[in-house]
């Protein structure tokens, strides 16, 4: 729900708001060479925002920069646009807070990634509390700091993150699913593996107690493993034992067979808003393979899965929007940061992830397939991070700022149609 006073906070400065037919490589070189970065949307974009991200819409219809586009938005109704909200703020819980527990576990937070962290959740609550009013969501954030100093030892920082953890996964507990009762039907999953490669499943005893309620192993180490170097853990635990869990792995840099195990932990309960808030939750049920316990998993309608990716590749395009921006005003943040510039190098190939299987179906998609599409058909070309000086980082910015451009431009045919919404009790916004 970024509106140009989230950029002030992250920029420094209020940026000019510029819409414009197209966004070409040109556009996007100049504006991030700019000493202040302007904010630039196309009305393709806008009207896509419209459909999932609404109140970028308000906002910039209420500072004066719309003008006659800005009609057909005012004429969405006020519910409607409660809805939409409420959907945006499913698919941000997830998106924004999947990483926390990774960064706990491999200490790879600073003051910066903290502080942001804090402010989505401050935002979170107050969208999901006060203008949604979900029952006891503001509670959750009211007592978080807003933000923390730059000089905080990482032994404090560590524990704020922890509290930021605790409180996401209340929030996610707290969010209602917002479809008509019984449209998501469940299924037990009963084909547990057994596998040498994710026996550290059975390592995790050792650090935690226990067993864990239920585990899952996702990403790369499913699709492609000849070329991952890590294996990523979906675990869910007992909420009491939520705290003791996150403690107990926090800061052990965990590793099994000669790679790096990421592992992410939620309360038991919220598993099947976990699921259904997922990028892609047909992909989560065909790309996943269940290493512990019989858990009851979410099954959800086609045209619901479909919303789903697109509500994500949406939200990361503006999440990312914001974070070149900041970026281009100083390159030198991602070479002290090789896996943000990671993260942000990887976000047109998530992106095009979705969006195939929204054209085509759910496939299994290497990343060089990935990839290959995007440099032939988007003209993406970024230089491999372990490769880049200060001046191959701003045109890496420049090439994300540009595919994820035409990404949007190349998505805007498919219209947001979120027609499950109808069945369910207007959302008051």
């Amino acid at each position: 729900m970024t509106s140009t006073a989230d950029f002030s906070r992250t920029l420094g400065y209020t940026p000019d708001v510029i819409i414009q037919d197209k966004i070409t490589e040109t556009d996007a070189r100049d504006c991030l060479n700019s000493a202040f970065p302007p904010v630039i949307y196309t009305p393709h974009e806008l009207e896509i925002f419209q459909g999932f991200m609404p109140t970028v819409i308000h906002h910039l219809d209420e500072i004066g920069v719309l003008g006659d586009i800005g009609d057909s938005f005012r004429e969405v109704s006020d519910d409607i646009i409660g809805q939409r909200v409420a959907w945006w703020l499913q698919s941000e819980l997830f998106n924004r807070f999947a990483t926390t527990c990774t960064a706990l576990v491999h200490g790879l937070m600073d003051p910066d990634s903290v502080n942001s962290k804090l402010a989505q959740l401050k935002k979170f609550g107050y969208v999901g509390g006060k203008l949604l009013g979900i029952p006891g969501f503001y509670d959750v954030t009211a007592s978080s700091p807003s933000q923390v100093s730059g000089d905080l030892p990482p032994e404090q920082l560590d524990n704020i993150l922890f509290q930021v953890k605790l409180a996401s996964s209340d929030l996610l507990r707290k969010t209602p699913l917002y479809v008509p009762p019984g449209y998501i039907q469940s299924r037990i999953r009963t084909d547990v593996v057994e596998d040498e490669r994710f026996g550290y499943v059975h390592e995790m005893t050792g650090v935690a107690g226990e067993y864990p309620d239920y585990v899952f192993v996702y990403g790369s180490a499913v699709t492609d493993p000849e070329k991952c170097n890590d294996t990523d853990y979906m675990v869910f635990v007992d909420r009491e034992r939520l705290g003791d869990w996150v403690m107990a792995f926090r800061g052990t840099h965990p590793t099994f067979k000669g790679k790096k195990v990421e592992i992410n932990i939620y309360p038991a309960d919220t598993l099947e808003k976990v699921i259904a808030f997922e990028h892609d939750p047909r992909e989560f049920a065909e790309q996943t393979i269940l290493v512990y316990g019989n858990p009851e998993v979410p099954v959800v309608p086609e045209e619901y899965n479909r919303m789903r990716i697109y509500s994500h590749v949406v939200s990361r395009c503006k999440q990312i929007k914001t974070i070149l921006l900041w970026a281009a005003g100083d390159p030198d943040i991602l070479l002290s940061k090789p896996n943000f510039h990671d993260f942000v190098i990887k976000t047109p190939r998530f992106m095009l992830r979705g969006i195939w299987n929204l054209e085509d179906g759910y496939a299994v998609r290497t990343k060089d397939e990935i990839s290959g599409r995007l440099t032939d058909e988007f003209g993406y070309r970024p230089i491999p991070v372990e490769q880049c000086d200060a001046a191959d980082v701003r045109e890496n910015l420049i090439q994300v700022y540009t595919a994820c451009a035409r990404l949007i431009e190349y998505i805007h045919p498919i219209k947001a149609e979120l027609p499950f919404l109808e069945g369910v009790p207007l959302v008051p916004f």
